[in-house]
C-alpha cells in the first residue's frame, strides 16, 4: 500500500514556520547588519529566537519526514547549511550575509507555495484519492 501523502494543514504549518523565521531573519540581520553595535537591537532579536528557532526546528522535521515533498526538503537541507555556516563562520562576517540570504530564500519559497504550489498539489492530491478509490488501479 502507498505511503499517505502530508495532509495540506500539515504542509501549511511546515511552510508557515519557515515563512515566520524568514521573515524574522531578514529583518533583524538586516537592522544588525546596518547597526552591528546596538547592544539593545541584539537583544530585542534573542527574545524572537527561540519561538523562531522551534518553528524552524518543526519545519525542518516536517521536510525530512516527508521528504519526497522536495520543496520543504529544500527548505529543510537550506536551514541545515545556515546553522553549519553560522556555526564554523562566527567570527566573520559571513554569518549576518548568510542570514540575509537564508532569510529572503525561507520567505520567497513559502510564498510560492501558498501563491501556486498549494493549488498544484490540491490537485495532486484530488488525483492521487480518485486512484485510490478505483478498484481496478490498485492505488498506483
Amino acid at each position: 500500500m502507498p505511503a499517505r501523502p502530508p495532509s495540506l494543514k500539515t504542509l501549511d504549518r511546515a511552510y508557515t514556520c519557515f515563512l515566520v523565521a524568514g521573515g524574522v531573519s531578514v529583518v533583524a540581520f538586516t537592522s544588525i547588519i546596518i547597526n552591528p553595535d546596538n547592544a539593545i537591537l541584539w537583544g530585542f532579536w534573542m527574545v524572537f529566537l527561540f519561538p523562531v528557532v522551534g518553528g524552524l526546528f518543526y519545519g525542518i522535521a516536517i521536510g525530512l519526514l516527508h521528504w519526497p515533498h522536495r520543496p520543504l526538503l529544500f527548505l529543510a537541507l537550506c536551514s541545515g547549511l545556515f546553522i553549519a555556516v553560522g556555526v564554523i563562520y562566527d567570527k566573520y562576517d559571513v554569518p549576518e550575509i548568510a542570514g540575509l540570504v537564508w532569510g529572503t530564500v525561507m520567505v520567497i519559497v513559502p510564498v510560492w507555495w501558498f501563491a501556486s504550489g498549494r493549488g498544484r498539489y490540491k490537485e495532486t492530491l484530488g488525483d492521487r484519492a480518485a486512484r485510490m478509490d478505483n478498484p481496478m488501479t490498485h492505488g498506483r
